[in-house]
C-alpha cells in the first residue's frame, strides 16, 4: 500500500494517501499537492491536503491518472494527466484549463518561469501559462518517459535518455557537458537530477 512520508520537528510520521502516488509538491500555503493514479478505494486524480498529509481532497481529473503536478512561482496549482497528457492549470474557481494543448511528460518551475517538455522540446512560459515559447529543441533516441526536467533559482536541467542539457539563465541559453551522456548512461536510465552549490548539477542513473 502506498504511504506518505513526513519528516520535521516532531520526527518521524505517516499517513496513507489515495492511491498510488506519482508525484508530489507542497504549494504556496503549504498544502501538499499530490498526483494519484488511484487505489485503496480512491479514484485517481489531483488532491490537496491542508493537514500535513492526515486527509485528502479531490480537487480535480477524478478517476484520471495524474502523472505530475507542480506550483507555479505565482502560487498556481499545474497538473499533467497521463491520458490526453496536456498541461492544466487551476483557476481561482477551482476548474482546470488546459495551457499547453500537446503532449506534455516533463514539468519544472523556477523561481520566475515554468518549464513543459515532451519527446521533441523544452517550452518555457514567463506569465504563469498564458504563453509559451521554445527554448530548446532535441531528439531524444528513446521514448519521452525517460525524460526528467528540474529547475531551481535560474537553474535549469533537462535529460533525455542519452542527452543532458543544463540552462544557468532560466532557459535562454543551454550547455550540453563535454562527455557524451550515452556512455555514461547506457541502458540503465536517468534517475534523476538535482543542483548543488554554484551551479554544479547532477545526473544519476539506474545502474
Amino acid at each position: 500500500d502506498a504511504l506518505v512520508y513526513r519528516f520535521d520537528d516532531e520526527g518521524y510520521g505517516e499517513s496513507r494517501p489515495p492511491g498510488f502516488v506519482y508525484a508530489l509538491t507542497v504549494d504556496a500555503e503549504g498544502r501538499l499537492f499530490v498526483a494519484s493514479g488511484g487505489g485503496d478505494e480512491r479514484p485517481a486524480g489531483a488532491y490537496l491536503s491542508d493537514d500535513r498529509g492526515e486527509t485528502y481532497v479531490l480537487i480535480g481529473f477524478e478517476g484520471e491518472r495524474v502523472r505530475a503536478v507542480m506550483v507555479g512561482p505565482d502560487g498556481q496549482r499545474f497538473a499533467v494527466t497521463s491520458v490526453a497528457p496536456q498541461l492544466y492549470r487551476q483557476a481561482d474557481d477551482g476548474t482546470w484549463t488546459s495551457v499547453l494543448a500537446e503532449p506534455i511528460y516533463a514539468i519544472a518551475a523556477s523561481k520566475s518561469a515554468l518549464f513543459a517538455a515532451n519527446d521533441e522540446v523544452v517550452r518555457r512560459s514567463l506569465d504563469g501559462g498564458d504563453t509559451w515559447e521554445t527554448v530548446l529543441e532535441y531528439a531524444p533516441p528513446y521514448q519521452s518517459s525517460y525524460i526528467i526536467l528540474r529547475a531551481r533559482g535560474t537553474l535549469v536541467g533537462v535529460s533525455a535518455r542519452g542527452q543532458f542539457y543544463v540552462s544557468r539563465d532560466q532557459g535562454d541559453t543551454w550547455e550540453a557537458p563535454a562527455r557524451p551522456w550515452t556512455s555514461v548512461v547506457g541502458d540503465a536510465g536517468e534517475s534523476g537530477i538535482a543542483f548543488g552549490g554554484e551551479g554544479v548539477a547532477f545526473l544519476g542513473t539506474r545502474g
